[in-house]
């Protein structure tokens, strides 16, 4: 339980933080993808939920057949009807449906944050590599535009002044 708990709270940290990143982007073809990656995992997650209020009972019903049908095949053996023990328990496998339904709703949904947060970390990604390469461009124009004169500029500037041999 304290996992479970764990890597919800990490998940969504890190969906968070992941958002707040890419507040900062700086063009407006990422601010577009941005955007759509938003808007796609919303209307996702809205869909989701939407069939999931829509399909509760027809999940349930279907898992308590499954629950069902497991216990059935546990143990083949035949036993005389007094000595087997109820495996059918009704309110036991109405709560386990309920709750095997709800737990693969919420990792429906953890799934969707998932890849929300991959699609927007290979955003960031792209960003930055454009960023550091357009940083590159500039500062390598910077070098070759140098304005020293003469002397000064067939120095280097990593090596210092150049010193005489008298």
């Amino acid at each position: 339980m304290t996992s479970r708990l764990s890597d919800e709270v990490r998940r969504t940290f890190e969906l968070a933080s992941r958002r707040r990143e890419a507040k900062q982007l700086r063009t407006g073809e990422d601010w577009r993808s941005l955007q759509q990656v938003q808007v796609h995992f919303a209307k996702a997650q809205r869909e989701e939920k939407r069939t999931f209020r829509a399909e509760y009972e027809t999940r349930v019903e279907a898992e308590k057949q499954k629950l069902i049908d497991k216990a059935a095949d546990q143990d083949p053996t035949p036993k005389p009807w007094w000595s087997r023990e109820d495996k059918f328990g009704r309110a036991a496998i109405e709560r386990q449906a309920h709750r095997n339904v709800r737990r693969a709703h919420e990792k429906s949904i953890a799934r969707l944050e998932e890849r929300e947060s991959e699609a927007l970390k290979t955003l960031m990604t792209r960003a930055a590599k454009r960023d550091r390469l357009r940083e590159k461009t500039l500062t390598d124009f910077a070098r070759t535009t140098d304005r020293r004169s003469g002397e000064e500029r067939r120095q280097s500037p990593r090596r210092g002044p150049r010193m005489s041999d008298d």
